[in-house]
């Protein structure tokens, strides 16, 4: 079992910068997917080097959540990184993987909101000198303005070219910095690169949370009928299906307005007549739309590729609210996007919660819930040594999905041993859903949205089955409170620097050259192993630059890329690296490897 964990959307989750001078230096002609060519420079170190740790080469596994599901289900797509790895995990990956998503040309139109906001040229596409001029000045700035708030800075210009709020199309659910079709990394889009057999022998499990939306819609005392952000965030998705990734920004802005402004926007929400709740109705439509529709979509396109071994890929839903005495004041959150890792990651095992790891509040699990865990932890780490998430003492066999049997696994503490194949759950407070191809009605409705189609009637509930975060209340709920600031969840495991962690040292010698780690209880860390040069000055924008070293390399501290994350800016621009605990007396074991790579700049 070797293990490249993106565990969160800080990392590897995104893949600015692309521009005209940019794939002017590159004989493939595109740019863009730094942070995708960096996650392949660290699998390529560690399929090279499993065995100096331990580890097995041929059972590498790619594992994400959020926008790094989004990340490790786009490493499939990509031929780069064929033979690189056997298994896939990814948990709500979050991103459009419709072809309109990948247009480099819109990608050059936005990118130059970050030109703007460093003064380095003018909103639009450049070329010829003036596109070289403009990648040599940007290469010269630091690196305060090419995050999130640099982009931010340059929109009213692009406004003014383009038409007030269209810079806000780009940059809303950070699509400025999402991959392209680069004829490299990228050369098909997705869906076309998954229909052509790519990654057709990687294994995988994929699967959303039954509540996704609750953790971006985070007031359920809003109006959000009449809130922009959702209206974009689903025009958005729609608008794709008219677009293409050859699309010019001028034609994708053009379709992202005239759905939102369609009748269409009308006709969805009457569609969604089993929420009556204007919040929880935008909470199930952001999800069916953004996570069950899409998944439907990939799945569909795995399955019926005709060189995909039969029972190679499995679905799930994670349904287990945030319960009260895990998350004090946030059960309102239902099964949220991310709340899984609590189970996943093990944090339940410490008695901590992913959304609390901050508060001195105490955490406890029932045995139910950590039930929920222990199952989910041996489904996974069974699909990291066999391809298989089955086993011994589970509580139920996890059929794989097909064209003729649509299996959905349920984790749920409810739910005897923790989870189930197909059960009959209380999806929403009117209707009862068999799980088999769950959510059916509403991913074909997503899926093919110029026909309507008619909502299923609302009826009572199955006595006993009813989930709080779908209890309706008449009244105007008051507003609740968003979720506190959440740290790192590894630090609640080991820390980002171990030189003081322990004494005990270990040497090993990789292909790059010679790494010093250290030992704890049983276990080896290396941290911050450089799989690139330092991506800065002239390197920035481009891919890793090979790096080698003599003498041994102190791999004891973390290498997080410079980024944002809130409003602090933080990390740094030498992060091409790789971290790898493993066990230190055994082999042929598994060690966990988890990646950095170039996010925002």
């Amino acid at each position: 079992r070797d293990l490249i964990r993106d565990w969160s959307s800080d990392v590897c989750s995104s893949d600015l910068f692309a521009h005209p001078g940019l794939s002017a230096e590159n004989t493939y002609g595109g740019s863009g997917n730094w942070g995708m060519m960096d996650s392949i420079s660290n699998l390529k170190f560690l399929k090279a080097n499993a065995q100096v740790f331990g580890g097995d080469a041929s059972k590498v596994t790619i594992v994400g959540e959020s926008a790094g599901g989004a990340h490790v289900v786009l490493l499939t797509a990509s031929p780069l990184s064929a033979g690189l790895f056997a298994n896939m995990i990814a948990e709500s990956p979050y991103i459009s993987f419709k072809s309109g998503t990948y247009s480099i040309n819109a990608r050059y139109a936005s990118g130059s909101m970050y030109v703007v906001s460093n003064g380095c040229g003018s909103i639009g596409i450049p070329t010829g000198a003036e596109a070289t001029s403009i990648i040599a000045c940007m290469r010269g700035k630091d690196t305060t303005n090419l995050g999130s708030r640099g982009v931010n800075a340059g929109q009213d210009a692009f406004d003014a070219v383009y038409g007030a709020g269209s810079g806000y199309l780009f940059t809303y659910n950070a699509i400025q910095t999402w991959p392209v079709v680069d004829n490299h990394v990228l050369p098909q889009a997705p869906f076309a690169a998954w229909a052509s057999g790519v990654a057709s022998s990687t294994h995988m499990i994929i699967g959303h949370n039954a509540d996704e939306y609750a953790t971006f819609y985070l007031n359920s005392g809003k109006d959000y009928s009449a809130d922009p952000y959702p209206l974009v965030d689903i025009a958005w998705v729609l608008m794709l299906d008219q677009v293409s990734e050859t699309s010019t920004v001028e034609e994708i802005i053009a379709a992202a307005f005239a759905t939102r402004d369609s009748a269409i926007m009308d006709e969805i929400d009457a569609y969604y007549t089993d929420v009556q709740s204007a919040y929880e109705k935008r909470v199930q439509m952001g999800t069916d739309l953004w996570f069950a529709s899409q998944q439907a979509l990939i799945i569909d396109t795995l399955i019926n590729q005709a060189d995909r071994a039969a029972g190679t890929v499995y679905h799930f839903v994670y349904a287990q609210e945030v319960a009260a005495s895990v998350a004090p004041g946030l059960s309102w959150l239902g099964s949220c996007h991310g709340c899984e890792l609590d189970y996943v990651l093990g944090f339940y095992e410490d008695e901590k919660a992913y959304l609390t790891l901050d508060s001195s509040t105490p955490t406890t699990y029932t045995d139910a819930e950590q039930a929920v865990g222990q199952v989910m932890k041996s489904y996974w780490v069974n699909m990291l040594y066999t391809g298989s998430p089955n086993g011994a003492g589970q509580p139920d066999v996890w059929s794989p999905i097909t064209l003729s049997a649509r299996h959905t696994m349920i984790f749920k503490s409810t739910i005897t041993g923790g989870a189930a194949l197909d059960p009959c759950v209380n999806f929403v407070a009117c209707r009862i859903e068999v799980t088999a191809d769950f959510r059916s009605n509403k991913k074909a409705f997503w899926n093919q949205q110029a026909s309507i189609g008619v909502a299923p009637a609302c009826y009572t509930p199955i006595t006993g089955l009813t989930r709080n975060f779908e209890t309706y209340d008449p009244c105007p709920a008051p507003p609740n409170p968003p979720p506190p600031n959440v740290v790192d969840p590894d630090a609640a495991f080991y820390p980002a620097d171990v030189s003081a962690f322990s004494t005990q040292t270990d040497t090993k010698q990789t292909t790059l050259g010679p790494i010093t780690g250290r030992v704890s209880n049983g276990v080896e860390y290396f941290f911050g192993i450089p799989t690139g040069a330092p991506a800065s000055g002239v390197n920035r924008w481009k891919a890793p630059q090979p790096i080698s070293w003599t003498t041994p390399y102190d791999a004891v501290q973390e290498k997080p890329c410079r980024q944002n994350r809130g409003h602090e800016l933080f990390g740094q621009e030498d992060c091409i690296s790789l971290d790898i605990m493993a066990p230190a007396a055994l082999t042929d074991m598994p060690e966990i490897g988890r990646a950095s790579c170039r996010e925002r700049v």
